[in-house]
């Protein structure tokens, strides 16, 4: 699947699927950035995609933050339990604007930023490399 197809799906707004690229939301992040996946996922409008959305470690912690105040009681009490969570998991959050060179998520959105001479990149970014490294350490079929 590229980058196209997951849009092609995301647009037919079929609940099912949408709301299983939701669930999977770490298996769409080399595709697509996952702040712009998620705000497409979000235009669906489901509630089944938001509590989803609430629940994941992947959705970027301002979005998070924005589903604490959703409409569905259910959904901001599950976006506040999660926030709270990666808070307690990664200490305090850093403001000292690093921002990830490959996708500029800032450090605040991330778990960790990694630095190195005259570059930052995100553990999300670094996840993504090692996938990819190892998807092709993989033999040929």
């Amino acid at each position: 699947m590229d980058k196209e197809a997951l849009n092609h799906w995301i647009d037919t707004n079929d609940n099912e699927i949408v709301e299983e690229i939701a669930d999977n939301l770490e298996c769409f992040s080399h595709l697509i950035d996952t702040v712009i996946l998620c705000e497409r996922l979000l235009e669906s409008n489901n509630p089944a995609v938001r509590k989803t959305l609430a629940q994941k470690f992947a959705t970027p912690v301002f979005i998070l933050e924005e589903l604490c105040s959703d409409r569905d009681p259910a959904v901001a009490k599950q976006a506040k339990m999660t926030v709270e969570e990666i808070k307690s998991t990664e200490g305090p959050v850093s403001t000292n604007g690093r921002t990830c060179d490959f996708y500029t998520k800032d450090e605040s959105e991330v778990f960790m930023m990694i630095s190195g001479p005259g570059v930052e990149i995100c553990s999300e970014c670094v996840e993504i490399c090692s996938e990819i490294v190892q998807d092709h350490r993989k033999p040929n079929r």
